[in-house]
């Protein structure tokens, strides 16, 4: 009853004022029906360095320009096919399937190889030879034993350390960390290496005409 009675008080006390309510006198007043902090709601002129509240200078309210955005216009894409956002980049990598994984996890050829096959770097593989070049195991050299795609880390030959129980567990690098001092050919890897420096030629090509 009493929810009611005080219901029946609101809707009397409305129908006996001329209050209105509703989008048209919020539009009217500038802001919402319901009191509000103007200076929480309020638009900051950054020309003027002043608070100006919504609806009450209406003409300077209809004349504001935002403030130059000229370096941020300036700004471009280096890469269309990935996103500026940090938190749909990350959720990209790390839900990335085992395909796109290979491709993430490149690591860079060795100063020979890289004049021999005209290529910087490749998807790294079981059983090429590579050489560490940054962390606590650098200057290490072994062979890849394996490619642990799922959390971006490849396992080298003697690369290891002893457990508590003096069980040997491999140490997880990071692929762009090493660098392939040999590769492990076969008709796949042939055809890759060939596909990736007829693209660098083309590339080539291209500016030098621009």
């Amino acid at each position: 009853m009493i929810g009611l009675s005080g219901r029946t008080r609101s809707r009397s006390w409305l129908a006996g004022s001329e209050v209105q309510v509703g989008p048209l006198a919020s539009a009217k007043r500038g802001y919402s029906r319901y009191p509000r902090n103007d200076a929480a709601h309020s638009k900051f002129d950054a020309r003027n360095r002043e608070q100006i509240p919504f609806g009450d200078d209406d003409e300077h309210f209809n004349t504001y320009t935002p403030p130059s955005l000229s370096t941020t216009a300036n700004m471009t894409k280096i890469n269309s096919q990935t996103h500026s956002s940090r938190r749909k980049s990350r959720k990209a990598h790390f839900s990335a399937p085992s395909s796109v994984r290979r491709v993430i996890m490149s690591a860079p050829l060795s100063k020979e190889l890289r004049e021999k096959h005209n290529v910087r770097a490749i998807p790294i593989r079981k059983d090429d030879e590579v050489t560490i070049k940054r962390g606590t195991n650098k200057g290490r050299e072994g062979k890849v034993t394996s490619v642990y795609r799922l959390k971006y880390v490849i396992h080298v030959e003697r690369v290891s350390k002893e457990k508590s129980n003096g069980q040997s567990v491999p140490i997880g690098i990071a692929p762009s960390k090493v660098e392939i001092t040999k590769l492990k050919m076969d008709k796949d890897r042939e055809s890759i290496l060939e596909r990736i420096s007829n693209g660098r030629e083309a590339a080539k090509k291209r500016t030098s005409k621009e």
